[in-house]
This record gives C-alpha cells, structure tokens and sequence, in this order.
C-alpha cells in the first residue's frame, strides 16, 4: 500500500474533512485506492480513498485549489509549497491528489 507523508497539523484537517487534497511537486503517480497518509513527525496515519490525480503548472493555482488542500487562499499554499520545495518554479508541474478519508 502506498504511504503519502504530510505534516501533522494537516492530517488533522483530514480527519475534520476539510482538507480533501494535498498538492506535491512533480508529476505522481499514485494509484487511485485505499492508501496511507502518515504525519511526517510522528507514527500517526490515517486511511485515506484517492480518487483521481490532477496536474497542472504551479503558477496555476488557484483560492480553490488551495482551500480542498486546507489553506486559506493561494498565497498560503504558495508560500508552504516553496518552503517544502525550495525549487519549485512557477512551470513546474504539480500533482494535485483528490481523496475521501476512509472510515476505518
């Protein structure tokens, strides 16, 4: 099974189902299915249903885009995307993961 880490004030939005996406640099593959989404400073994890992979250009961003990923607007997800990935360019591409929280 595939694990996706993310950061624990995140897996949190998750469980409250407010974060319904997570952006990640580059081109993913994730198979779509049952799959682990895990804090990457603890053991905690969550079981979460992926149902589809988007990519675009990460200059393409937009309010809605970052409110499924738990921000407040774009310019939040912007500014954590280039702390995560420092080389991250506005044609970059990115990997906008849609998933369900599975009730486990």
């Amino acid at each position: 099974m595939e694990t996706i880490l993310i950061r624990p004030e995140l897996l949190q939005l998750v469980r409250e189902k407010i974060k319904t996406t997570t952006c990640r640099n580059g081109i993913r593959n994730y198979p779509c299915g049952k799959t682990i989404l895990k804090s990457n400073a603890s053991e905690d994890y969550s079981y979460i249903n992926i149902t589809g992979l988007i990519y675009d250009k990460f200059k393409d961003i937009t309010d809605e885009i970052a409110k499924g990923d738990g921000f407040k607007n774009r310019e939040n997800l912007i500014s954590v995307m280039r702390d995560i990935y420092g080389d991250i360019t506005d044609e970059s591409v990115i990997t906008i993961v849609c998933f369900e929280l599975c009730e486990e």
